[in-house]
């Protein structure tokens, strides 16, 4: 059962855009979401953000390459999956990846002769291979 999910958050690094063995380009990046019904602490502190690690196919990761980077707004809508994993502390932790089927830029892009606009990704893309969101 594949489940879909759709976030709205920040890029934490620029993405890296690599090409698999058989040719095929593929870009990871991740996206950091606050989740607007947190609180504060009494001290003032709002909770860490969750991480998503994103990969994008095809021509879909040409693109995001070219338009996003480190701290710019995006929409991400794909297949999700929940990865754990034992850090060296031995404690439990969880990655979580999404194989991304759209990407729309949400922060302005700049255009030909400066213009500005919102650019929007999707479509032909290969299936992702397990755990190839975040290698």
């Amino acid at each position: 059962m594949t489940q879909i999910i759709s976030i709205i958050g920040y890029l934490g690094q620029d993405p890296e855009l690599k090409t698999t063995e058989e040719g095929q380009k593929v870009c990871n990046f991740t996206v950091a979401v606050n989740d607007p019904r947190d609180k504060e602490d009494e001290d003032g502190n709002k909770p860490d953000p969750t991480w998503y690690n994103v990969g994008a196919w095809g021509g879909q990761a040409q693109a995001c390459k070219d338009y996003l980077a480190s701290g710019k707004r995006a929409f991400v809508s794909g297949s999700f999956r929940v990865r754990p994993w034992i850090d060296k502390d031995g404690y439990q932790r969880y990655s979580y990846d999404i194989n991304a089927h759209e990407v729309t830029f949400l922060s302005e892009v700049e255009g030909k002769a400066g213009e500005r606009k919102e650019s929007k990704t999707s479509g032909n893309r290969p299936k992702a291979k397990a755990g190839s969101a975040a290698d």
